[in-house]
């Protein structure tokens, strides 16, 4: 779950996985390909605040990696 979206300055991400799957990573790329953030986590965590302040209004992507190999991407837009 992320919150706000569309958002200003901060993304709040929430996660809860079945028992034994973790969030393995979190990526943000702009809509036009470039990686503006990366981080990974650990089978403890749940949640995470990511930063946007220092980039400009648009379209995001946020791609979620779990442990299980699937992943889970989500629009964000920045206004």
């Amino acid at each position: 779950k992320v919150a706000p979206n569309p958002l200003r300055e901060m993304l709040n991400v929430y996660w809860g996985v079945p028992e034994k799957v973790y969030l393995k990573s979190i990526e943000v790329f702009s809509i036009g390909g470039n990686k503006v953030f990366s981080a990974k986590y650990n089978a403890d965590s749940r949640q995470t605040q990511i930063s946007f302040q220092h980039l400009p209004p648009g379209t995001y992507v946020l791609i979620g990696r779990y442990s299980d190999a699937k992943t889970e991407t989500v629009k964000l837009i920045k206004i």
